[in-house]
């Protein structure tokens, strides 16, 4: 297998939503009962990956879910030889891996600096292996559906 080559050219910060609801006033409230939904998809186009990392803090009031944050962040990655990359189920989960890595621990600094002031800001993402967090990304999604790539074409 060839060595992987990329770089990081672009972060875009789509969607930074975050509020403090009367509820993290409240004697009630515990950081422990905030559920953290964690996404991440990718999009291929020429030599270029785009990953799109998706964070939602949600916690439950009586009869209803309450969204604390929400963060949608796309990351584009230049990457040499994407398409024989892509044809190496090797080499396509390796790069993966990596494009997670980078993905995940960048996004773990842009939503500590977002959240500054909120109670969300006492929320850390613990840093996870990227193994673990793709396997818990896409196992799911490929029981579900065909996760075959497709690449825009010229």
């Amino acid at each position: 297998m060839k060595n992987i080559k990329f770089k990081l050219e672009d972060i875009k910060l789509l969607r930074s939503e975050v509020r403090d609801h009367p509820l993290v006033f409240s004697d009630t409230f515990k950081l422990e009962d905030i559920q953290i939904e964690v996404e991440s998809k990718f999009n291929y186009s020429d030599n270029y990956l785009q990953a799109f990392m998706h964070f939602k803090f949600d916690i439950q009031e009586e009869v209803k879910h309450i969204t604390l944050g929400h963060f949608d962040i796309i990351y584009t990655f230049q990457v040499d030889s994407l398409k024989g990359l892509l044809e190496d189920e090797k080499a396509k989960k390796l790069l993966h891996l990596n494009v997670i890595a980078v993905s995940y621990s960048t996004s773990r600094g842009i939503l500590f600096s977002e959240t500054k002031g909120f109670a969300l800001n006492e929320i850390y993402l613990n840093p996870i292996s990227p193994n673990k967090l793709y396997d818990s990304l896409f196992k799911e999604l490929a029981e579900k559906e065909d996760l075959s790539i497709t690449i825009d074409k010229k």
